[in-house]
């Protein structure tokens, strides 16, 4: 197209596109929503979450409690990618739900409500019995955790 004036003429360009109506989408990241048995010493290891999205977006997002209370850790997001970091003494705990709330919007303004839950798992993975007789009178249970053992016979 052409613009023309009483002294001149100027060229325009211009494109017309299909308005964007697709929110953005939860694409992959280090946890699943409904994820359990979530490995605190991992997490807390990496001391880093990520959650990925189909697009480019902007918004918050937060380490809650199941009761909504904030973890304290840090959330950002930039591009396509959201990070929570650990903050130092505020490592995820074992046999915990967590929630990564938040909402982010694309360029076009369509926004997701972000809610991943997940539970950590158990420190302990069952407890190791030795057998230190054929007759099964006594036993060594190898646990990190006090354990009260009775036995009673009735013959």
């Amino acid at each position: 197209m052409t613009i023309t004036w009483e002294d001149g003429s100027l060229p325009f360009t211009y494109t017309i596109a299909e308005p964007d109506t697709e929110s953005p989408t939860i694409t992959g990241g280090t946890i699943s929503d409904g994820d359990t048995d979530v490995d605190a010493e991992v997490i807390n290891g990496s001391a880093l979450i990520e959650v990925e999205f189909s697009e480019e977006v902007s918004g918050t997002l937060t380490l809650q409690t199941e009761a909504g209370d904030d973890v304290g850790w840090i959330g950002t997001i930039e591009g396509n990618k959201g990070t929570l970091e650990l903050v130092k003494g505020k490592a995820l705990d074992p046999e915990t739900t967590y929630v990564i709330a938040g909402k982010v919007e694309d360029a076009a303004g369509n926004e997701t409500d972000i809610n991943i839950t997940f539970m950590t798992a158990s420190p302990y993975d069952g407890i190791p019995i030795e057998v230190t007789d054929a007759t099964f009178d006594s036993i060594v249970l190898a646990s990190k955790t006090p354990i009260v053992v009775d036995f009673t016979a009735e013959w």
